[in-house]
Protein backbone atom coordinates (compact mmCIF):
# COMPACT_ATOMS: atom_id res chain seq x y z
CA UNK A 1 0.00 0.00 0.00
CA UNK A 2 3.00 2.20 0.74
CA UNK A 3 4.73 2.01 -2.58
CA UNK A 4 1.34 2.54 -4.37
CA UNK A 5 0.71 5.56 -2.32
CA UNK A 6 4.53 6.60 -3.34
CA UNK A 7 4.31 5.91 -6.85
CA UNK A 8 1.08 8.27 -6.98
CA UNK A 9 2.52 10.94 -5.11
CA UNK A 10 5.54 10.80 -7.41
CA UNK A 11 3.23 10.70 -10.62
CA UNK A 12 1.68 13.80 -9.37
CA UNK A 13 4.67 15.67 -8.73
CA UNK A 14 6.25 14.84 -12.04
CA UNK A 15 2.76 16.03 -13.87
CA UNK A 16 3.25 19.32 -11.84
CA UNK A 17 6.66 20.11 -13.02
CA UNK A 18 5.65 18.93 -16.51
CA UNK A 19 3.72 21.90 -16.70
CA UNK A 20 6.66 24.18 -16.13
CA UNK A 21 5.90 25.16 -13.12
CA UNK A 22 8.23 25.02 -10.51
CA UNK A 23 6.49 24.22 -7.25
CA UNK A 24 9.06 24.72 -4.03
CA UNK A 25 9.09 21.53 -1.83
CA UNK A 26 8.29 23.02 1.09
CA UNK A 27 4.38 23.53 -0.08
CA UNK A 28 4.05 20.04 -0.01
CA UNK A 29 3.80 20.42 4.24
CA UNK A 30 0.78 21.82 4.18
CA UNK A 31 -0.84 20.94 0.07
CA UNK A 32 -1.40 17.50 -1.27
CA UNK A 33 -0.10 16.65 -5.01
CA UNK A 34 -3.51 17.06 -6.03
CA UNK A 35 -4.17 20.62 -4.52
CA UNK A 36 -0.91 22.00 -6.18
CA UNK A 37 -2.04 20.12 -9.64
CA UNK A 38 -5.81 22.11 -9.35
CA UNK A 39 -3.84 25.57 -8.49
CA UNK A 40 -3.44 28.53 -11.10
CA UNK A 41 -0.25 29.31 -11.84
CA UNK A 42 -0.23 32.26 -10.35
CA UNK A 43 -1.10 31.03 -6.83
CA UNK A 44 1.27 28.83 -7.33
CA UNK A 45 4.10 31.64 -7.85
CA UNK A 46 3.40 33.58 -4.58
CA UNK A 47 3.13 30.45 -2.55
CA UNK A 48 6.72 29.85 -3.92
CA UNK A 49 7.53 33.07 -3.47
CA UNK A 50 5.81 33.44 0.22
CA UNK A 51 8.16 30.25 1.41
CA UNK A 52 11.10 31.91 0.65
CA UNK A 53 10.55 35.74 1.05
CA UNK A 54 8.23 36.18 3.47
CA UNK A 55 10.82 35.99 6.43
CA UNK A 56 13.87 37.13 7.30
CA UNK A 57 16.29 35.43 10.10
CA UNK A 58 19.14 37.83 11.71
CA UNK A 59 20.96 37.44 14.71
CA UNK A 60 18.95 38.27 17.82
CA UNK A 61 20.94 41.17 19.93
CA UNK A 62 19.48 42.47 23.26
CA UNK A 63 20.62 45.71 22.63
CA UNK A 64 17.19 47.30 21.55
CA UNK A 65 13.93 46.00 23.26
CA UNK A 66 12.01 44.12 21.27
CA UNK A 67 8.15 42.70 21.38
CA UNK A 68 8.72 38.89 20.18
CA UNK A 69 6.66 35.79 20.33
CA UNK A 70 7.65 32.48 21.42
CA UNK A 71 8.49 30.18 18.24
CA UNK A 72 7.02 27.04 18.26
CA UNK A 73 6.79 24.23 15.52
CA UNK A 74 3.52 22.94 14.40
CA UNK A 75 1.52 20.49 12.39
CA UNK A 76 0.72 22.31 9.62
CA UNK A 77 -2.74 20.78 8.99
CA UNK A 78 -4.03 21.41 12.50
CA UNK A 79 -1.95 24.20 14.03
CA UNK A 80 -1.41 22.01 16.81
CA UNK A 81 1.98 22.78 18.78
CA UNK A 82 3.80 19.63 18.49
CA UNK A 83 7.37 20.75 19.45
CA UNK A 84 8.63 23.73 21.74
CA UNK A 85 12.15 22.85 21.48
CA UNK A 86 13.67 24.78 17.62
CA UNK A 87 17.53 23.82 16.73
CA UNK A 88 19.49 25.73 14.40
CA UNK A 89 18.59 22.79 11.56
CA UNK A 90 15.05 23.68 11.88
CA UNK A 91 15.99 26.83 10.48
CA UNK A 92 18.62 26.21 7.14
CA UNK A 93 15.71 25.74 4.85
CA UNK A 94 13.19 27.33 6.92
CA UNK A 95 9.69 26.63 5.83
CA UNK A 96 7.14 29.65 7.65
CA UNK A 97 3.81 26.54 7.46
CA UNK A 98 5.59 24.16 9.73
CA UNK A 99 6.13 27.07 12.64
CA UNK A 100 3.76 29.19 14.68
CA UNK A 101 4.61 32.19 12.81
CA UNK A 102 1.63 34.42 11.27
CA UNK A 103 2.02 37.79 9.06
CA UNK A 104 0.33 40.99 10.48
CA UNK A 105 -1.46 43.28 7.66
CA UNK A 106 0.84 46.12 8.31
CA UNK A 107 3.49 45.29 10.72
CA UNK A 108 6.47 42.89 10.80
CA UNK A 109 5.78 40.42 13.55
CA UNK A 110 8.94 39.30 15.55
CA UNK A 111 9.57 35.65 17.02
CA UNK A 112 12.60 34.63 18.76
CA UNK A 113 13.75 31.18 17.84
CA UNK A 114 14.45 28.46 20.26
CA UNK A 115 18.20 28.85 21.82
CA UNK A 116 19.53 29.74 18.72
CA UNK A 117 20.65 33.32 19.28
CA UNK A 118 18.32 33.68 16.19
CA UNK A 119 15.28 36.10 15.81
CA UNK A 120 12.27 35.10 12.95
CA UNK A 121 11.26 38.24 10.83
CA UNK A 122 7.91 37.96 9.55
CA UNK A 123 7.55 40.46 6.95
CA UNK A 124 3.84 41.69 6.74
CA UNK A 125 1.20 41.03 3.92
CA UNK A 126 1.97 44.36 3.00
CA UNK A 127 5.51 44.23 2.43
CA UNK A 128 5.53 40.76 0.77
CA UNK A 129 2.37 41.67 -1.32
CA UNK A 130 4.94 44.80 -2.76
CA UNK A 131 7.85 42.95 -2.99
CA UNK A 132 5.78 39.99 -4.83
CA UNK A 133 4.46 42.64 -7.32
CA UNK A 134 8.02 44.08 -8.15
CA UNK A 135 9.53 40.31 -8.76
CA UNK A 136 6.79 39.80 -11.15
CA UNK A 137 6.71 42.81 -13.19
CA UNK A 138 10.26 41.99 -14.44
Amino acid sequence: MKIKKLIFVITMLFSIYSFGQRIDSRLSAVYSPEELNSMNPNAIKYFNFYVKNSYRIVNFTTTKPIDYKILYKINPKTKEIISEKINYSDIVDFNPYLFSCETAQDKATYYKIGNTGKLLIMLSREEIEKEFRNKTKK
